[in-house]
């Protein structure tokens, strides 16, 4: 497949929609911590920790049943939330309705970045899973707008059209699924068991891949959703917009980015995220420009270490164990972000900075690590 046909094929596609609808949910469950007062860390919290349980759904079910057959199945459970939340428009209908969401996501966001690797040619799979996963930028973009536009809206019509994105999403997701196929890989290997030996010799990348799911997802989620909404409610959709917006705008470097290898391109992107993030921390003055500027650094850096990152750790598994050991990193790092979440819960803002950069230089050094002792590792297959 050419770079040309890549936004004409159907798998292309078929990923894309799911990552945009997986991250548009994970950013709602933030969001109403504005909205609704008095229950910010419990919607802080509850969005990863559904997500995770979905995550360790999905990692065990793929393995077992299939990519597509997953993938068929959750627009199930989106379909559910979101009439669930349209029904019964209050705080209980709103927090089952989106644990419905949040766990469907889970499931398909761990399930695509398998079923992305084992289908796309190993010729364009980096360059296609970055653009593939710029459109996880894409649904937090559309989601800071509509965060933006939500509070001049009424609370019942807000709620409504929360629901509405998941719902006809869902069913265009599963159409265009429908058109794909299973994963020859998977097929071919199915059933096949791991020996401990086996299981020792993956074990230094299941350790990097944890590290940087932990600190990309505490790095990010820390300053773009509990930041904002902790110390500066009123203008969280301002946080929201720019470090979605400059996401989106460095996803569009994809094709040149993709030309270096990951674990090399992960150590600059760690580095410039580290470097922002302590910068930041430097001029905690949201009054000056400087402290905007570093956002927007951060921001840049945020999302190229999350193209690579999550590239690198659904990428050179046993295929029978692929997307188990991508859920194991992925929940590692969202349980250590509602750990640091709680652990942070009233402290004062300052801290908030200065863990957010030490997160990042934890990332730096891991990558580093990773790129000099396991260099000549590659992501494509």
């Amino acid at each position: 497949m050419t770079q040309s046909k890549l936004w004409q094929s159907t798998p292309f596609w078929a990923l894309s929609l799911g990552l945009f609808l997986n991250s548009y949910i994970y950013g709602v469950a933030a969001s109403q911590a504005v909205w609704l007062k008095g229950h910010t860390v419990l919607l802080l919290a509850w969005g990863p920790l559904l997500l995770a349980l979905g995550i360790g759904l999905g990692g065990v079910l793929a393995d077992y049943l299939g990519r597509l057959k997953l993938l068929m199945g959750t627009p199930v459970l989106y379909i559910s939330g979101s009439l669930l939340i349209l029904w019964r428009p209050h705080i209980l209908g709103l927090l089952i309705g989106s644990a419905l969401l949040l766990i469907a996501g889970g499931i398909e966001s761990n399930t695509l970045l398998t079923y992305a690797q084992e289908l796309i040619t190993p010729s364009l799979r980096v360059q296609a899973l970055y653009t593939e996963l710029n459109f996880v930028n894409l649904g937090g973009f559309v989601l800071a707008i509509y965060t933006w536009i939500a509070p001049k809206l009424p609370a019942p019509f807000r709620q409504n059209a929360v629901a509405i994105v998941p719902l006809l999403l869902s069913v265009l997701s599963w159409v265009v699924r429908s058109q794909l196929v299973e994963s020859a890989s998977w097929e071919c290997h199915r059933g096949q068991n791991m020996t401990y030996p086996q299981f020792l010799k993956f074990f230094p990348r299941l350790l990097v891949s944890s590290v940087f799911s932990l600190t990309n997802t505490s790095g990010f989620s820390l300053l773009t959703y509990a930041f904002g909404t902790v110390f500066f409610p009123r203008i969280f959709p301002v946080f929201l917009l720019i470090s979605t917006g400059t996401a989106v705008m460095i996803g569009l470097s994809a094709p040149i980015v993709a030309k270096w290898p990951v674990n090399r391109f992960l150590v600059y992107a760690y580095l410039l995220a580290a470097v922002s993030a302590t910068a930041v921390r430097l001029h905690p003055n949201p009054q000056g420009r400087h402290f905007w500027l570093f956002i927007i650094t951060l921001s840049a850096g945020t999302s190229l270490s999350y193209l690579g990152e999550d590239t690198f750790k659904s990428a050179h598994w046993p295929d029978f164990y692929r997307s188990r050991f991508t859920a194991i990193s992925r929940i590692i790092g969202l349980i250590g972000y509602i750990l640091i979440l709680w652990a942070l819960n009233r402290q004062p803002f300052n801290t908030f900075l200065t863990v957010i950069a030490g997160l990042w230089w934890i990332g730096f050094l891991s990558a580093l690590v990773w790129h000099v002792f396991y260099g000549t590792v590659l992501v494509q297959e």
